[in-house]
C-alpha cells in the first residue's frame, strides 16, 4: 500500500495500531545565525553580561513561517490546509452498495448528523470536541474552522473494491475525485469557497466511508480500510480560478462510535473503532488526521524498535491530548521567548497561553519555527490535555495509550525541525536552510521519529538521509531522568517533568542527546536553566546563559 513520489521515494500509507494514520513525507527546518532577543516579563529579572538588557523583541513572538511555506515549496507535489485566518472542508460520506450490512437503512441519517457534529459540532454535542472546536481553541482563536457535510455519495460497488489491492491507492483516489465532482455538480457553490488561502488547490476534502475499518473487521488483508490522508498529486489541477484536489482523508465511521453506543447509532452493535465511554462521539482520529491535513507529521516510531520519542501523550503521537508546542508553533499559534542572556522568565500555561521558551546556541534570523533548539512548555492537565490525562483512551481494549500525567510540570522538548534543500535526486546534509521558501531548491524535513530497524518498508519513514541519521528525531521529550536516553520506551508520566528546584544542563542529561551533551548539529546548547516555582497563573523559570 505505497505510493511513491518521484524525486525521493519516502511517501507511503501506513496501517499502525490504532492512531489511525498514514503519513510518510519528511519535513521542515535548518541552522543559522541570529540575534533574535526578547526582554522577560519577569520585572525581577536578572541578566547577565553586567545586567544588560538584551536588545530585540520586548514580547513573545509567533513564528514568520509556517506548514503552509513548507508546502508551496515542497519536493513533493502537495498542499495543506490553511492553519491561519479562515479554511473551509468538504467532508463527504460514501455508501458502498453493501452498506447496509453496517449501518440499517433508517440508521443511515443518523450518521450523517454524527459525521457533521464530529466535525463541525459543539462540545455538548460531541461530549468533547469536534475538529471545529479542538482546532479553534488549540489555535487561540488564529483558524476559524468551517465546512459542509454532504448528502451520502452513493457507489454502486461493494467497499471490499476500496479495501485492498495494488491499484487501491489509485482506485481511492479517483473515488474521491468522483465525489468531489458530483458534490460541486450539484450544489450549485463555487469551489473557491473552499480555498481559503488561495493557493489553488481545495482546502482539505474528507471521505468518511460507510464500511468498518479493517480491525473492526477482523481483516487484515484489507489494509485500506483505514484513517489516514493523502494527496491526489496533480500540480495541473492548481487554479485559482477553479481550484482543484489534493489534500485528501480517507476514513471509516466507526471511529466515532465505541461499543456502548454503536448499536444505539448505526443499528449495528459489533462494528466500532472509537471510545464512548466518556463521550458521545469520539473524534480523536478525526482531529488527529486533520493535524496531517494541516502539514503535521507522525511523532511515533514506524519501526519495530516501538521507541517512545515524544512521550506518547500528544494528538500527533499517540491522539490523545492536545498537540505538543513545537507542532503549534509551527502552524502559527504559539509564541515564543528567545532569550539570548540570562534571564528569569514567568512562563504562562501552554494551554492556556501558548507560550514557550526557545533555547538555542543562535537562533536563526527570519524567525523560522524550522531549526534546531530546546523548547520549554508549562504544561498543565487541563483545557485539550484535560479529558485523556483523566480518561484512558481505549482503556478497556488496549494498553499502548497513557494518561500522561495529572501534575503541572515543565515539559521539555529537543526540536531538530531542519530543512534540506534538493537540486537533484540525492539529499545533500551539506544542504540545510531554516527558510521553507528558500530559492536554493525544494525543501524536506531532514529528520523524522522513526528508528533504524532494518525491516522492509520503514526506510520510507525514517529521515530521508537514511539509516545514519535515524537516530535523530525531528520531535524527542526530554525525560527528567539522568540514565534515559535517545532510544525511550517509557510514556510521558509526572516523573518526566522538570518540578520546582529542578535543574537542566546538556551535560547532566547527555544520554539523551546522540551527540553526548552537543545538539545533533554538533554545537553546544549554551543554556542551562532552574525551575524556581509554580503557581496556577505561571512557572518561574531562570534561563542561565554559559
Amino acid at each position: 500500500m505505497k505510493n511513491k513520489i518521484t524525486l525521493i521515494p519516502l511517501i507511503t500509507l501506513c496501517a499502525l495500531s490504532l492512531t489511525a494514520c498514514s503519513y510518510a513525507f519528511p519535513f521542515i527546518g535548518g541552522g543559522a545565525s541570529n540575534e533574535y532577543s526578547y526582554r522577560p516579563i519577569d520585572s525581577n529579572s536578572s541578566f547577565g553580561g553586567g545586567g544588560d538588557i538584551p536588545v530585540g523583541d520586548i514580547m513573545a513572538k509567533k513564528a514568520s513561517y509556517n506548514y503552509s511555506d513548507l508546502a508551496s515549496n515542497s519536493v513533493y507535489p502537495i498542499s495543506c490546509t490553511p492553519s491561519i485566518g479562515k479554511a473551509k472542508l468538504l467532508v463527504i460520506p460514501v455508501w458502498f452498495s453493501d452498506s447496509s450490512s453496517f449501518i440499517t437503512l433508517n440508521y443511515k441519517d443518523k450518521v450523517r448528523e454524527d459525521i457533521e457534529k464530529a466535525y463541525f459540532g459543539t462540545t455538548l454535542e460531541t461530549g468533547w470536541n469536534s475538529v471545529k472546536t479542538f482546532y479553534e481553541t488549540e489555535s487561540y482563536g488564529a483558524l476559524k474552522l468551517s465546512g459542509t457535510v454532504s448528502d451520502w455519495y452513493e457507489v454502486s460497488t461493494s467497499y471490499v473494491t476500496y479495501a485492498k489491492g495494488s491499484d487501491v491507492i489509485s482506485k481511492t483516489t479517483q473515488l474521491v475525485k468522483n465525489a468531489t465532482a458530483w458534490y460541486f455538480n450539484n450544489s450549485g457553490e463555487s469551489k473557491t469557497q473552499y480555498d481559503c488561502d488561495h493557493d489553488g488547490y481545495l482546502d482539505g476534502v474528507m471521505l468518511i466511508y460507510a464500511a468498518p475499518d479493517y480491525k473492526s473487521l477482523n481483516r487484515d488483508d484489507y489494509d485500506n480500510l483505514w484513517a489516514y490522508c493523502f494527496w491526489a498529486q496533480e500540480p495541473s489541477v492548481k487554479n485559482i480560478v477553479n481550484p482543484g484536489l489534493n489534500a485528501f482523508f480517507w476514513a471509516s465511521y466507526t471511529y466515532m462510535y465505541g461499543p456502548n453506543v454503536a448499536s444505539v447509532r448505526t443499528g449495528k452493535s459489533i462494528y466500532c473503532a472509537g471510545d464512548t465511554t466518556y463521550c458521545h462521539i469520539d473524534c480523536h482520529t478525526y482531529i488527529h488526521e486533520m493535524g496531517h491535513m494541516f502539514g503535521l507529521a507522525d511523532y511515533y516510531d514506524y519501526s519495530t524498535n516501538a521507541y517512545v520519542p515524544a512521550g506518547g501523550f500528544s494528538m500527533q503521537d499517540r491522539n490523545i491530548g492536545g498537540h505538543d508546542p513545537f507542532s503549534v508553533y509551527a502552524l502559527g499559534w504559539a509564541k515564543a521567548y528567545i532569550p539570548t542572556a540570562t534571564a528569569t522568565i514567568n512562563l504562562k500555561p501552554f494551554t492556556v497561553s501558548g507560550e514557550i521558551i526557545i533555547l538555542s546556541p543562535s537562533f536563526n534570523t527570519i524567525n523560522s519555527p524550522f531549526d534546531e533548539y530546546l523548547l520549554l512548555e508549562y504544561y498543565t492537565p487541563d483545557g485539550l490535555n484535560e479529558f485523556d490525562s483523566t480518561y484512558r483512551y481505549l482503556g478497556s481494549v488496549s494498553s499502548t495509550f497513557t494518561t500522561g500525567s495529572r501534575d503541572a510540570g515543565i515539559r521539555l522538548w529537543h526540536v531538530d525541525a531542519r530543512l534540506l534543500y534538493l537540486n537533484g535526486p540525492t539529499p545533500n546534509p551539506s544542504n540545510i536552510t531554516v527558510n521553507p521558501r528558500t530559492s536554493s531548491g525544494k525543501v524536506a524535513m531532514m529528520m523524522s521519529n522513526t528508528y533504524y530497524d532494518g525491516t522492509p518498508g520503514v526506510s520510507e519513514y525514517m529521515s530521508i538521509l537514511g539509516k545514519n541519521y535515524a537516530d535523530y528525531n525531528l520531535l524527542q521529550l526530554i525525560r527528567k531522568d539522568v540514565n534515559a536516553t535517545y532510544k525511550p520506551k517509557d510514556n510521558l508520566t509526572s516523573g518526566s517533568l522538570f518540578k520546582v528546584g529542578s535543574f537542566f544542563s546538556m551535560s547532566t542529561f547527555s544520554k539523551q542527546f546522540v551527540k553526548t551533551g552537543r545538539l545533533n548539529s554538533d554545537d553546544y546548547l549554551g543554556f542551562t536553566f532552574t525551575v524556581n516555582s509554580f503557581t496556577s497563573t505561571h512557572a518561574s523559570i531562570t534561563v542561565t546563559k554559559q
